[in-house]
């Protein structure tokens, strides 16, 4: 998928050229590879653009961060409002967009969640072949 795809109807600035091809979205520069969107973070005891340059240099086609490229960019740079946000949306997009085809159910209250989530996740299995929970117990 090309960048200004990935990027379609996200609030973003990004300088171009060019329009690289996005294979995968990575926040970890380690991971960063041919193709990849390598979106800068910043945590409480790092911050991910000191790590974009280590990205571009294995390979990542394109950088996204809340502050502005430094000049001069051999890749595109792409500002966004929140790095997070950003990292989770296009990650998202990049993978199709896989939980369009879940059937999600949600459950609250005080007591019961859990009983209820198992016997659901039951009740799904049977239904639809495969079924997860999430909740304190696993």
């Amino acid at each position: 998928m090309r960048l200004t795809e990935l990027l379609a109807d996200y609030p973003s600035d990004f300088q171009p050229p060019p329009d690289p091809e996005i294979s995968s979205v990575v926040s970890d520069s380690r991971r960063a590879g041919s193709g990849s969107l390598f979106v800068a973070i910043r945590g409480e005891k790092a911050n991910g653009l000191d790590f974009a340059r280590n990205a571009i240099d294995r390979g990542a086609a394109a950088v996204a961060a809340e502050s502005a490229g430094p000049e001069p960019l051999s890749v595109p740079w792409v500002r966004v409002s929140n790095a997070r946000l950003a990292a989770a949306v296009l990650s998202s997009r990049a993978l199709g967009d896989p939980a369009r085809h879940l059937r999600l159910a949600g459950i609250t209250g005080t007591n019961g969640k859990t009983t209820t989530a198992v016997l659901l996740s039951d009740v799904f299995r049977e239904a639809w072949g495969a079924s997860g929970f999430l909740g304190t117990t696993g």
